[in-house]
């Protein structure tokens, strides 16, 4: 293959091995640690980063492994988060599961039963991963290890849903490419830990691509 297809699919359509660029090996370990020690956590990024795969399979790995986990995410749209395929969040889920071999799963673990609209259960440890689509209550109803935000710069109810997850869990982790100076740049700006994933991170992305990527679009 191509190098650059180290993320997603091949020419033919098949499935290739998610081979981490450096800076996504980074990004994965202060993500976990986040997690693990319950601390915020800010990351803009250029678009082709990487960085919503990262996350999920981070969440696949505390599912998997974790005594005790319960992980939320949610995007602006209900079928960003759950469309049942590769689109959506919990769609990068099941594909995380599908593409492990079936040791790795967990001992009665089955697609049907225990993957329903939006959750995903772990059989044997109990471990949950949710969805939700943006509203001003986001992650209200229970207390969670950790809360995704998908694109929140995106969001209409951004500030909202931000402070409501502050009752649910002490790991709120905001992903998004910037939109101006919104909700989320003002988030950015208030003291939390901010991880800066710009393209120049990309080793196959250089200042040719950026220039024929600037003639594509609009200065804005």
């Amino acid at each position: 293959p191509r190098p650059e297809h180290r993320i997603g699919e091949g020419e033919s359509g098949g499935n290739l091995p998610f081979i981490l660029f450096e800076y996504q090996e980074k990004f994965i370990k202060d993500l976990a640690y986040a997690i693990q020690n319950g601390e915020d956590l800010y990351i803009d990024k250029s678009r082709d980063m990487g960085a919503t795969w990262c996350m999920v399979w981070v969440y696949v790995w505390f599912w998997l492994f974790s005594n005790t986990f319960s992980g939320h995410m949610g995007s602006r749209k209900e079928e960003l988060v759950d469309n049942r395929t590769r689109d959506s969040l919990m769609g990068i889920v099941d594909f995380a599961l599908k593409s492990l071999p079936g040791w790795m799963l967990p001992d009665k673990f089955s697609f049907k039963k225990h993957r329903m609209h939006m959750k995903l259960i772990n059989p044997m440890n109990g471990n949950l991963i949710t969805g939700e689509s943006m509203n001003p209550d986001f992650s209200r109803q229970s207390r969670k290890t950790c809360v995704l935000f998908d694109e929140l710069a995106f969001w209409d109810y951004g500030r909202e849903a931000w402070d409501s997850a502050g009752d649910t869990t002490s790991c709120r982790i905001g992903i998004t490419t910037p939109a101006g100076r919104n909700h989320a740049a003002l988030i950015r700006e208030s003291g939390i830990k901010v991880i800066s994933l710009h393209w120049k991170l990309h080793p196959l992305k250089d200042i040719g691509w950026y220039e024929y990527q600037k003639s594509r679009r609009t200065d804005e």
